[in-house]
């Protein structure tokens, strides 16, 4: 995290990320970058999200699927009858966006847009995939800790 806006991705002439520029004109760099799609703005339109706060005796629902139709309201109507009565709905319908490129060879790894699940297995599983195409191997999860490397917090 540069704690700084960024503006652009630095190249070699292969098209390799040599480092990341900032809008104020400073470079760090770097031999990968790992990120989402709002940083590529050229490839991805960026999309500003919002978050509230639930009232005591409300609830908040999220109902959401993949469009499959012209009419993606319609197609959650099921579920939002489900529901009962709504106070307030806001509907929202977002691309789902997938860089081409693996970064294997440029080094920028861009995950996925998040689907409809809401369980994050997809995301979970989007990043393992990055960590593989980052370094060659899948992740080991397998592996314990020796309790003589565990420091005390």
């Amino acid at each position: 995290m540069l704690g700084a806006p960024v503006s652009s991705f630095v190249l070699d002439d292969s098209g390799k990320v040599t480092g990341v520029k900032t809008t104020d004109g400073q470079v760090a760099r770097c031999k990968m970058v790992v990120c989402d799609p709002s940083y590529i703005k050229d490839q991805f339109p960026s999309r500003l999200r919002t978050h509230g706060i639930c009232l005591k005796g409300k609830t908040i629902a999220i109902v959401s699927t993949t469009v499959e139709t012209d009419d993606p309201e319609k197609e959650l109507e099921p579920a939002l009858k489900l529901l009962g009565t709504i106070e307030e709905k806001f509907v929202s319908v977002s691309d789902m966006l997938e860089c081409t490129d693996t970064g294997k060879e440029s080094k920028i790894f861009v995950s996925k847009s998040f689907d409809a699940t809401s369980h994050f297995e997809s995301a979970t599983q989007d990043v393992l995939k990055m960590w593989e195409d980052m370094m060659g191997e899948p992740l080991d999860l397998s592996t314990k800790a020796d309790p003589e490397d565990l420091q005390e917090q």
